[in-house]
């Protein structure tokens, strides 16, 4: 859905433009999905929308989870993803849950270009304020694995120190994320079994986990027992079809939009080899003024 957002609004798509896609696309009712839709039904916007009337959800995994389309747009330029991140998160959450998927959108985006997984967890963390509760969880995540490289004390020390009667809970999900990435390194499956044996909201755990090491080391480094049942296909509970539910389809589709967005919004970043560009059905120029009065 947010592909199609940036073909039909363009690079500078707005929280109000994701809003309306949401509006035209998804059912779900669940949780701060149910309360993003609510608000944007009685023309309460993002950011508002992500906190108003959602206090128990607002800092759930929801949002988390969508940040891999806003790196696969903006490869190599992790500013830009964080931006269009924050436009995606605040829609329906509030707190750690924004702070989350702009953690791993900025770390997604750098790991086009880096595959020192220290190096790209800096360059996430460097988007965290120092008083974050997310950031603590995760410099106590390092240093507990550090000193005793056991994945299973450590999950159980963040589950002591930043557990959640939720299990949906964002915080205590993103330490798992991390744990997985630093008892698998580079090994696709021991990333998948830690982040799926460390249990809670695991649907999201092991996507954003699976997409940093696909991100950092190819699809090749799958191996074929993990992506051949697939057989290159995927499926849609949403109310939107595309063309194609082939993967190499949304890929190439996806790559195309990256070509654009890096030239129309300057990143510096170039693709070569690209099948082709994206030409939005909008493509609106840059915004000379934007002003929003909340």
């Amino acid at each position: 859905v947010w592909l199609h957002a940036l073909e039909e609004y363009g690079p500078w798509v707005t929280g109000e433009d994701l809003a309306h896609e949401w509006l035209d696309h998804i059912w779900y009712p669940f949780c701060e999905y149910g309360y993003g839709m609510k608000n944007f039904s009685r023309k309460i916007h993002p950011p508002t929308s992500g906190w108003f009337n959602n206090e128990f959800f607002k800092e759930c995994m929801g949002c988390p989870i969508r940040s891999e389309i806003w790196a696969f747009v903006c490869p190599g330029a992790p500013a830009l993803a964080r931006e269009y991140a924050w436009l995606d998160a605040t829609l329906d959450h509030a707190g750690a849950s924004v702070e989350a998927e702009q953690l791993f959108s900025t770390m997604e985006a750098a790991a086009f270009f880096e595959d020192d997984m220290d190096v790209i967890l800096d360059i996430g963390m460097a988007c965290l304020p120092d008083d974050s509760r997310l950031r603590l969880c995760l410099e106590d995540t390092m240093r507990w694995y550090r000193q005793d490289c056991d994945w299973r004390t450590v999950r159980m020390k963040i589950l002591s120190r930043y557990g959640a009667p939720d299990m949906t809970s964002a915080i205590q999900n993103i330490g798992f994320t991390l744990l997985a990435l630093l008892e698998g390194k580079d090994d696709f499956e021991r990333v998948m079994l830690t982040a799926a044996n460390c249990g809670y909201d695991t649907d999201c755990t092991c996507a954003t986990a699976g997409a940093i090491i696909g991100i950092m080391h190819g699809a090749e480094a799958i191996p074929g027992k993990w992506k051949d049942p697939l057989q290159d296909s995927f499926s849609l509970g949403i109310d939107y079809a595309r063309q194609s539910t082939s993967i190499t389809d949304l890929t190439a589709d996806t790559c195309a939009m990256g070509v654009h967005i890096a030239r129309a919004r300057q990143t510096g970043v170039e693709i070569a080899g690209a099948p082709r560009e994206a030409e939005p059905k909008v493509s609106a120029p840059p915004p000379a003024l934007r002003v929003k009065i909340a």
